[in-house]
């Protein structure tokens, strides 16, 4: 999965006509069952080099949500392996990886 999520969020960025070789602000998503999960994932996530990590209450449902972002170069920086960073971490505590968001540059 993390080498198509690559593939899948250039070519997004491409058709949205973004400059991939610029920097990007990336926001990725991540639910789980509990504040305290979330909190977990959270600390993990800034641990591992990501400028912020937010945890709220999902906007519907009884989840919450951990909000990760990072500053990337998408044509230089190795987006599968952030892709499979979170299915991982997801995966591990039962949680779910609910994809991205990025501006357009």
């Amino acid at each position: 999965m993390s080498v198509e999520f690559e593939q899948q969020v250039l070519q997004q960025l491409r058709d949205s006509g973004s400059d991939i070789s610029k920097p990007h602000d990336f926001e990725f998503y991540l639910y789980f069952s509990t504040e305290v999960l979330a909190s977990e994932v959270a600390d993990k996530v800034r641990r591992s080099g990501f400028f912020g990590a937010e945890v709220a209450p999902a906007a519907t449902g009884r989840k919450w949500l951990c909000l990760a972002k990072k500053k990337l170069v998408p044509a230089t920086d190795n987006l599968a392996d952030h892709g499979r960073f979170f299915e991982e971490i997801a995966a591990a505590l039962g949680g779910e990886f609910d994809g991205w968001e990025a501006q357009v540059v």
